[in-house]
């Protein structure tokens, strides 16, 4: 199993049967190289975070019932393709394979090749990753800064943090990694450290 397919996995057990994605990746991702872990966890974080603006993009291209696996594979093809910035004829190609059959597959390819005709857009709420009741929660009881400030905080990306092994380095080593001291032991940083050598 790939890690595309361990991603989907995961994502269609948290929304389907209602279970914490933390918990069904710590369960899924031992097996996995660090650098597959990262992906994965990019990947199934980044999906849920941003998932009303992924599905908002091809929602009115959907003819009939489409399947909840389905629509995820869809879903995450394009958060790698904008988020990722991962070429168009690569998330075209891992997608399909994703797909359980040559039915499934078709339409998988079918609806890429259409999105990858387009920007993403949304509208207010859409564009925030926010349920429109709670946009317009915000927005009637914030100023247009403010809730700004708000939906910047809630769309970025959390900062990693890293116990330093101190008999491999020191802080005068990871200078040039942009980190932030938090204390002798702690430190965070904004990139993955997992391939580097310290």
């Amino acid at each position: 199993m790939n890690q595309r397919e361990i991603a989907l996995e995961i994502l269609y057990k948290t929304i389907n049967d209602e279970s914490y994605s933390n918990l069904l990746m710590r369960s899924r991702l031992n097996d996995l190289k660090p650098i597959q872990r990262a992906f994965v966890t990019n990947l199934v974080n980044g999906v849920l975070r941003k998932y009303e603006l992924l599905i908002y993009q091809f929602d009115e291209l959907l003819k009939g019932s489409t399947s909840l696996k389905n629509k995820l594979i869809l879903a995450m093809a394009i958060y790698e393709r904008f988020f990722l910035n991962e070429k168009d004829y690569v998330v075209n190609n891992e997608y399909v394979e994703l797909a359980k059959n040559e039915h499934d597959k078709a339409f998988i390819n079918a609806l890429l090749h259409k999105i990858n005709e387009l920007r993403y857009s949304g509208i207010e709420h859409i564009d925030a990753c926010l349920p429109k009741w709670l946009y317009s929660l915000l927005k009637a009881q914030y100023s247009e800064e403010k809730l700004k400030a708000i939906i910047d905080v809630y769309q970025s990306i959390p900062s990693l943090y890293y116990r330093l092994n101190k008999s491999k380095a020191n802080y005068d080593d990871l200078k040039h990694l942009n980190i932030k001291v938090i204390n002798e032991d702690i430190f965070s940083c904004d990139n993955n450290l997992i391939n580097t050598d310290k």
